[in-house]
């Protein structure tokens, strides 16, 4: 959701908060963010991590995954509902007029994010 509107702080923090906790979901978006950005060595740490973690993980789909997100990072940037950007908009703390992070999860969140997602289907 923080990825799509465009909260690339925000996104990066709360990826990294879950994947300090183990979860692999997270670590594999942070190394795909990594690699979009051409962040090699924090890639390269994220996918370790994944392959400690998960072993036997396809590397093939990985490379691809990781070619991919490379390729729409440069093409095409992801957009979002303007209902999610409202929300998103609603939850960041303002530390700076350049800089909000949203560090305020709430359970509405899940339930504005699943309404969002049925609409679009």
């Amino acid at each position: 959701m923080l990825h799509l509107a465009d909260h690339p702080q925000s996104t990066q923090f709360w990826w990294e908060l879950a994947a300090g906790a183990g979860h692999l979901g997270a670590a594999y978006c942070l190394y795909l963010h990594h690699t979009a950005q051409g962040a090699r060595t924090q890639a390269t740490h994220w996918i370790d991590q994944l392959r400690l973690q998960a072993p036997g993980l396809d590397e093939e789909f990985l490379l691809g995954t990781a070619r991919f997100t490379q390729w729409m990072h440069e093409h095409h940037q992801p957009t979002a509902h303007p209902s999610l950007l409202d929300e998103v908009v609603r939850l960041a703390l303002h530390h700076s007029d350049d800089q909000p992070l949203v560090c305020r999860p709430e359970r509405q969140i899940a339930d504005r994010l699943h309404h969002l997602a049925a609409r679009r289907l």
